[in-house]
Order: C-alpha cells, then structure tokens, then sequence
C-alpha cells in the first residue's frame, strides 16, 4: 500500500464470523474503486475469524487487520475508524456482501453533494445460501425523507453507509450504550448538524440468518432503538442528553425518563413482527413461526387489540406467500435497525 491515503476506508469489525468472512471481504476487494483500504477488527473471536483476516492481510496490503477484546460492536468499530486513513469510512457487517460498485457509486455521489455526511442506498436480502427474497428494497432517498421516517426506523441500513470521516469524529463517534442501535443513534447525530442521503440504486446484499433470531437481542434492540430517540428528543429541545455517560440501556432506565410500558411492548412487537415476518421469506418457517407466537403473546398481554391485530395478520401474509407491496412493508414494519447480528 503506499504512503498516500486510500479513496476510502472499509470498516469491518467481526466476532466470530468464519461462515460468512470471506465473501464480506472478497466483496470489498473486488470493488470497481480499487483505491480501498480494508480495516477488520476481530473483536475477541473464538473461531477461524483470526486467521482468515490474518491469510487476507498477508495476501493483501489493503487489508488491515487489529483485535479488540469482545468490546462489542461500538468500541470495535470505533477503533477501526482510528486506524483508517481515508477521509470517507464505508461501513460493512461481516455477514453482508458489498455490490461491486457501491464504492464507486457512493464516493461520486458525495463529491457531487457536499453538503452529505452520510449516504446509503437500496438492500437486496439475502438467506443464509445467499439467494436473494427481497431485491432492491429502497430506503428513504432525500434528507426530508430521512429525516421524516427516523420516528419509524433506521432509514440508513449500516451495512450500506459512506460516511465523511470528519463528521464521524465530530461526534464522538458511536456509543456502546446504544448497543444494537448504535447506527440510529449516530445517524440522529450526525444530522444535527449535516444533511443525509441514500442512493435508490442497490448498495449491499444484507443477510438474514438463524443468529438473528433472538428475541433477547431483539429485545435490547428495541430499547436502544427507543433511547436514541428519546436522546435525539432532548438534545431538540435543548436539554442535556439523558444519556451522557449512561454504560447500558434498559427498561427502567427508559421508564425512568418518561417511556411508557406501551411504548416499550410496541417497539418489541413491530421490530419482532419484522424479523418474523423476514424469516418466513428466507425459508426458516418454524423460527418464524416461534417468532410470531412470543410478539403475539407479548401484545396480548399488554391488552393491545390493535398490536395483536397486526402480528395475526402479517403471520396470515407470510402463511400465504403474499408478497405484494413488500418493498413498501419492509420499511413499514422496521421501526428500528434491520435484525441486530449475533456478536
């Protein structure tokens, strides 16, 4: 690699990502914009991770390869931006595949928008055999957009950010508390201070798979998803953030500051109707189905008409195979971050 710095910096931290590793990395070295760097951070990995970053590195002087001490998804990401050098850092999960020219269309994009922090585009996913069930799945395309669906979702997938490095460090960067949600809360932000775009073209191919479907994790999910809201909400209004300093989010702590429990059972429910309902078209029938059955008891016992309504008829859809408007419900249905990965 020479002394100058890369066009980009591609972040890649992983734990225990041996399944998947190889394809997520030969997508960003076979991309159209050669000027990369690839930074992976094996954040404390028990399996093959090491060794296949470390057979990557040796082949490759793009490769850049460090290790945290399972510090978590946050931290480790954080210290991969430390040790990029590029001015943009593309984000990539190590379960996802990049599209070849993501990297050349995203770069372009922003040197023609100057006023972007941060672009995304469209997903394509993926199961665990990398066939595609939902293609060109698009987010919010202008920063009104965006800025409009943040009170429903993450309406920039993580896995398909470009972001200005300047504007990541002028925040501080992403926090640990946030865990499972660290990319709402960033991209909330960021746009206090910058505008925001996605590309409508597809970016990235995003996989689901079994790991995915832990209704703990997705538990967590939707109460970080919730606190990076309720944070955007005070910093709006000129209070000092809830949760400066805060370690770890959870349901007293959100109570605490105002939430309500219908709140907190309706982020569960929609976020685990998603996450069923996507299952269901990745072909794992009875993950899906044990999803459907813990969100619907969950809204039956919150004594939540409406919510039980809503899980009865999107299990009814994914039942029948029904897939008209999918594109439109993928988004309607995700009020947080796609399915937070098992790290």
């Amino acid at each position: 690699m020479s002394s100058s710095a890369p066009a980009v910096s591609v972040v890649m931290p992983v734990h225990d990502g041996e399944r998947f590793l190889r394809e997520a990395m030969e997508s960003v070295l076979a991309q159209t914009l050669a000027d990369v760097e690839l930074v992976a951070v094996d954040d404390g990995s028990t399996d093959s991770t090491r060794d296949i970053l470390e057979e990557y590195a040796r082949a490759d002087r793009r490769v850049v390869v460090t290790a945290t001490d399972h510090v978590g998804q946050a931290d480790a990401r954080n210290a991969a931006v430390a040790l990029a050098r590029a001015d943009m850092i593309a984000f990539l999960d190590a379960d996802d595949v990049a599209c070849a020219d993501r990297l050349e269309r995203q770069v372009a994009f922003l040197a023609g928008h100057e006023e972007l922090a941060v672009v995304g585009g469209a997903l394509t996913f993926i199961d665990e055999d990398g066939c595609a069930f939902a293609e060109d799945v698009r987010y919010p395309i202008s920063d009104g957009e965006i800025r409009a669906a943040f009170a429903q979702m993450t309406p920039i997938a993580n896995s398909a950010a470009l972001v200005r490095r300047s504007a990541f460090l002028a925040v501080g960067g992403l926090r640990r508390a946030f865990a499972d949600s660290e990319d709402l809360d960033l991209w909330l932000r960021i746009a206090e201070r910058h505008r925001l775009g996605n590309l409508e073209q597809t970016v990235v191919r995003y996989r689901i798979h079994r790991a995915q479907a832990s209704m703990q994790r997705l538990e967590q999910q939707s109460l970080t998803a919730l606190a990076a809201r309720l944070s955007a909400r005070a910093r709006s209004t000129g209070s000092p953030d809830p949760f400066d300093g805060v370690e770890r989010v959870d349901r007293d702590l959100l109570l605490g500051l105002g939430a309500t429990e219908h709140e907190l059972v309706e982020n569960i429910v929609m976020q685990g109707t998603w996450l069923a309902r996507t299952i269901y078209r990745a072909g794992d029938v009875d993950r899906g189905e044990a999803l459907f059955a813990d969100v619907l008891a969950r809204a039956q016992a919150a004594a939540s008409p409406e919510l039980a309504g809503h899980v009865e008829l999107e299990r009814s859809h994914a039942r029948s195979g029904r897939r008209s408007a999918w594109r439109a419900r993928i988004r309607s249905l995700l009020p947080g971050s796609p399915p937070a990965r098992a790290r």
